[in-house]
């Protein structure tokens, strides 16, 4: 399979786009080989990834714009990114079961010279396009953590994604910022030119009440808000919400009910946060703990393998 790139993205910030990123990143790498590219100046993925003492040389690198090789650099049309590896081995009673994938770094030192010294002129809106079909060969998935409203990158990565996977936390303000962006941003500034990215859905996260049913009365709003949009409706996923069709669509809900994924900063140890989490895939027992069990099942299972069957599917 030629590599897919899929975009992370929704206009309202605090959406658990960086979390959804990781954990779908994760679950794919089980069986698929994966890049990651971090392209929010917060720099959160980075941070749940590569441990903090090469985050500090990798900004250290990044204070001189011309050496600086982050995600960033693919604006400029830089090839020799940095591409760090990350490597989790977990221990399971059937044997160990490997996660292996790469991260393109970003780097808020980066966007710190877009903001104040202009540094990025946007000569090529397709440059990130152009940079990135030189991954296609050597990974499955390329997954996209974008920055809410950084508007330096976020057409260039547009245009560089096969798909696009929009989180929604159920509030009236991240829904609205996904209506706009499908019937607003993405026909006028996108699809008028290019016909990618195709919309995987949205992915109903951070939900800590009655997330089930927010899910499917979302699911029935946004259809009734683009049904008879011809042109939205034939760039994304029927029905648009993951698990909306499903006998457990509770199964397909990043939810906040477990503070698990509250805190994956890689600081100095030796075990990253997010392999501890993703540990207990193995060591939580079905039988005794189902509700524990379900959840990190669904985290790095469920939602990784619907992914991989939209995209097969379409």
């Amino acid at each position: 399979m030629n590599g897919k790139v899929i975009a992370i993205h929704n206009f309202k910030g605090g959406v658990g786009k960086t979390t959804l990123t990781a954990v779908l990143g994760m679950g794919l790498a089980v069986n698929y080989r994966v890049l990651l590219i971090d392209f929010d100046p917060q720099m959160s993925l980075t941070q749940i990834f590569v441990k903090e003492e090469r985050r500090k040389e990798i900004l250290q690198q990044s204070i001189r714009p011309e050496s600086d090789r982050s995600a960033y650099a693919l604006i400029r049309e830089i090839s020799d990114v940095i591409v760090e590896n990350f490597i989790h081995v977990s221990k399971t009673s059937r044997g160990e079961v490997k996660v292996s994938l790469d991260i393109i770094p970003g780097s808020y030192v980066s966007t710190f010279h877009a903001m104040f010294k202009g540094y990025f002129p946007m000569f090529d809106e397709f440059a990130v396009k152009k940079e990135l079909d030189n991954f296609r060969e050597k990974y499955d998935f390329i997954l996209i953590d974008t920055s809410p409203s950084d508007v330096v990158t976020i057409k260039p990565v547009l245009r560089a994604s096969d798909y696009l996977i929009i989180p929604e936390d159920g509030t009236i303000e991240a829904f609205n910022a996904m209506l706009i962006f499908l019937k607003e941003a993405l026909p006028k500034y996108i699809w008028s030119s290019f016909d990618n990215p195709r919309v995987l859905g949205s992915v109903l996260t951070k939900v800590r009440r009655n997330s089930t049913k927010l899910l499917l009365e979302h699911n029935k709003l946004l259809l009734n808000e683009i049904s008879e949009n011809t042109e939205v409706m034939s760039h994304i996923y029927d029905p648009p919400y993951f698990g909306a069709n499903d006998d457990h669509p509770e199964d397909f809900i990043l939810s906040s009910n477990k503070e698990y994924l509250s805190d994956l900063i890689w600081r100095n140890e030796s075990i990253p946060p997010i392999g501890e989490v993703f540990d207990k895939l193995f060591l939580v027992s079905e039988k005794l703990q189902p509700d524990l069990y379900s959840y990190f099942y669904k985290v790095f299972y469920r939602l990784p393998s619907e992914v991989v069957r939209r995209v097969r599917e379409w």
